[in-house]
């Protein structure tokens, strides 16, 4: 009996030793720092990628201009509607590498308007062609940076082990004129100008294994269910 037992462990340590290694979902952080920058460069590139995802650059949309800014990206043009304009955001777009899964949970940000800037702003995403908000933030009308942040362990509107690429984007509306600006980073000189120039974003990624590692799983783990009946058939002659 000892020597059925020892031997049907054998094949069990043999079959898991001989399966690839599988990876659990692990956390990421993603920065976009605009310390340095002068507010009105075309695009903010990422601080680094995370392994298993790409984040694109941070651009604008066509119905806002560029602004100079230090330690952000900067624009004006933004409307004075109480909608939100669909040509006026800042934008960017993370594409999860092939065979992982992408979950984005948590945002957090800096910005400060001008005098006359946009009082309220909607952060959106393409799973529905950017139809809804899933986040608003109203300020108050004062010049002042910012910091605001959102976790949402469920998904930004569903961003839940995603394959494919999403966008984000922040818009911004009711200025109070064409010339007003809103900026993502800090200004210096303003309340609150210590606050973190940047932009984070955080969330899980995990490695998917490919079809091949998947049937040598179901091949390891028949080969162990028939030997375990083999040796429970045996146990009870």
């Amino acid at each position: 009996m000892r020597q059925r037992r020892f031997g049907f462990v054998s094949t069990l340590v043999v079959v898991a030793l001989s399966l690839p290694a599988i990876a659990l979902a692990a956390p990421y952080t993603a920065i976009y720092t605009f310390t340095g920058s002068p507010g009105n460069q075309a695009s903010e590139p990422v601080d680094a990628n995370p392994i298993g995802a790409a984040f694109s650059a941070i651009t604008r949309g066509p119905g806002i201009s560029a602004v100079g800014g230090l330690n952000s990206i900067n624009s004006d043009g933004w409307t004075t509607g109480v909608v939100a304009d669909l040509n006026d955001y800042y934008q960017f777009t993370i594409t999860p590498d092939a065979n992982y899964l992408l979950d984005v949970t948590d945002l957090a940000f800096t910005f400060r308007r001008s005098g006359t800037g946009p009082r309220e702003f909607e952060v959106r995403n393409s799973l529905d062609g950017f139809a809804t908000a899933f986040w608003h933030i109203s300020v108050t009308d004062v010049t002042q940076n910012f910091r605001v942040s959102s976790s949402m362990p469920g998904g930004f509107n569903g961003s839940l082990n995603l394959t494919s690429a999403i966008s984000f984007r922040i818009y911004g509306f009711a200025a109070e004129g064409a010339a007003g600006t809103f900026r993502l980073g800090v200004a210096n000189g303003e309340v609150n100008d210590d606050l973190p120039a940047n932009l984070v974003v955080s969330g899980d990624l995990e490695p998917v294994p490919e079809p091949a590692t998947l049937l040598l799983i179901g091949a390891g783990l028949s080969v162990l269910a028939r030997r375990r009946r083999r040796e429970s058939a045996r146990s009870a002659r």
